[in-house]
């Protein structure tokens, strides 16, 4: 990611172009460090040029946002692409960052917001090992995640519990939107629990063959998510 920057006083407007990800997080906040150090107190961040965000990235605005309050400044966004506006207001973000359709109008208008919660996890599809048991289902279970560790998942799904005994050998594969464009995990692992509901039923999984690559990203994306829910929940108090 390319990042400009135009200031005005004590005010920066930086335009960011590319992949917003884990690879440039690092980058952003040394040059949010720097515009403060030289005296910069508001920032608009011109995000019309962004093709992907991911949730590390996001946590970095909300952080550099919070420094620039600490001193008496904001942080707002301008112009974002399409791709950064949904996955603002997936977040619930656009109620604690400001976003705006124009950088003067961003300029011209700093200020602070209320929040909400954030919205429930995306989709995860099983497989089963047995093909006599993924025959008796019809077609691998697609279900939406409710809680997520390095250890395991539960998820929501639209079949009977009775589809999902306990020890049943299953094939997780999924994404998370805001971890690597287009990465599926594809993790062997085990039903550890199956309680039916009105929508289905809740079913607990087991990861048994994850690579050391994939927990540590799951654990960062976790703590990403902890962190952006605890933001929401404090500008809303």
């Amino acid at each position: 990611m390319k990042i400009d920057r135009e200031i005005n006083g004590d005010l920066a407007v930086l335009s960011l172009r590319g992949e917003f990800d884990s690879f440039v997080v690092s980058s952003f906040l040394e040059e949010m460090e720097s515009l403060v150090a030289n005296g910069i107190t508001s920032v608009v961040l011109d995000m019309r040029m962004v093709k992907f965000i991911m949730s590390t990235a996001i946590g970095a605005v909300v952080k550099s946002r919070k420094m620039l309050r600490d001193i008496g400044g904001d942080l707002v966004i301008a112009q974002p692409s399409g791709f950064v506006r949904d996955v603002l207001e997936s977040l619930g973000l656009t109620r604690v960052i400001k976003v705006f359709d124009e950088n003067n109008l961003a300029v011209e208008s700093l200020g602070r917001h209320v929040s909400a919660e954030l919205p429930a996890g995306n989709s995860v599809m099983l497989h089963f090992a047995s093909p006599e048991r993924q025959k008796a289902l019809g077609r691998p279970a697609v279900g939406r995640i409710l809680d997520l560790d390095e250890n395991g998942m539960k998820l929501q799904v639209a079949q009977a519990a009775a589809y999902f005994p306990d020890g049943a050998e299953v094939k997780a594969k999924f994404r998370l939107p805001l971890f690597k464009k287009a990465y599926y995990f594809e993790i062997p692992s085990t039903i550890a629990g199956a309680v039916a509901n009105e929508d289905g039923a809740a079913v607990r999984i087991r990861f048994e063959q994850i690579e050391d690559e994939d927990r540590k990203s799951i654990q960062q994306f976790v703590s990403d998510m902890d962190f952006l829910r605890n933001e929401v929940k404090k500008a809303g108090d």
